[in-house]
């Protein structure tokens, strides 16, 4: 009679006493991930751009386009609340009528701290010289007509995390210019080197975010990242314009939010899939990796779909 060999039994108990984790195998990048297409090929290319799924890092850039939103609502509206409407007579009355003309300015224009509430008074904004108020918008404004055409162009020719920190850096350096001088030629420069970058950190953050983000929650995010932005400073702006502040203390007011957007802009990472469209996969994986850990990834999920993604492409 034949012995029964317990080598099954003993496979079986050995295996079920020595279980290990459950984990996600690498699969190779192969003929079987190249050679795709129809159905197929659309199932496996959302795992490719997805990878590092949903989370802290997709929650991360969308504050970095609130506070850019919020630093450039804040620049945008400075000029019209520095620009009070003065409260003093430009022509005196006709009872007044006899008094020379320095007597008149001595009498007519206050001298106390509420003369300085509005860069009107200072710059002599008024009368005849009211209109160089509309040219500092129209500068302020014609910025824009120089760096729409190129911004897109060379953020797809450099680095787009570049060219928003390069923005950031001009828009520090315009603040800082803007605080500090007191000349009104030297205000419209900094101004308009001001509207030159900040067509640039509003519309590549988006980009970026729009990226990012799942397809599911993209919508949200563009959404809530444009209108919560505005909605802050429209809401914060109604404190500091309603206190008597000199023009210069409340436009270093209304302009400190650049500080933290400076901050901020080291926690921004470029973009994976404008990484993958340039073969630039080391750097490319690199982010992944790190979107991953953020948003609670496994490392090895993260690799394989990389590997699929970029068969694909």
């Amino acid at each position: 009679m034949a012995q029964r060999t317990p080598s099954a039994s003993r496979t079986k108990k050995k295996g079920s006493a020595t279980a290990t984790p459950k984990q996600v195998a690498i699969e190779p990048c192969g003929d079987q991930d190249q050679d795709v297409d129809g159905p197929q090929q659309r199932q496996l290319l959302p795992c490719g751009t997805t990878v590092y799924g949903h989370g802290d890092f997709q929650r991360l850039f969308c504050c970095f386009v609130i506070l850019t939103l919020i630093v450039l609502q804040c620049h945008s509206q400075a000029t019209s609340l520095i620009a009070r409407p003065v409260v003093h007579w430009y022509k005196p009355p006709s009872k007044f009528a006899d008094l020379s003309t320095s007597r008149w300015k001595n009498f007519g224009i206050p001298l106390d701290d509420p003369a300085s509430a509005s860069c009107r008074s200072f710059w002599n904004l008024v009368c005849h010289r009211t209109w160089l108020l509309t040219l500092g918008n129209a500068v302020h404004m014609s910025g824009a007509l120089f760096v729409v055409p190129v911004a897109g162009c060379m953020a797809d020719a450099y680095r787009r995390k570049l060219v928003i920190a390069s923005g950031v850096a001009v828009l520090l350096l315009s603040t800082l210019g803007t605080s500090f001088t007191r000349s009104y030629r030297l205000h419209l420069v900094t101004r308009f080197l001001l509207r030159l970058r900040q067509y640039r950190l509003r519309n590549l953050p988006h980009i970026l975010l729009y990226e990012v983000a799942p397809l599911t929650y993209r919508v949200f995010y563009v959404g809530i990242s444009c209108s919560l932005g505005v909605l802050l400073v429209d809401v914060s702006q109604m404190k500091p314009a309603a206190f008597p502040l000199s023009w210069y203390v409340l436009q270093d007011v209304i302009l400190s939010p650049t500080a933290p957007l400076v901050l901020a802009t080291c926690t921004v990472r470029e973009s994976p899939a404008w990484l993958l469209v340039l073969s630039r996969v080391d750097e490319a994986e690199a982010i992944v990796l790190e979107a991953a850990r953020m948003n609670d990834v496994h490392r090895v999920t993260a690799r394989q779909a990389i590997c699929r993604g970029y068969a694909l492409t």
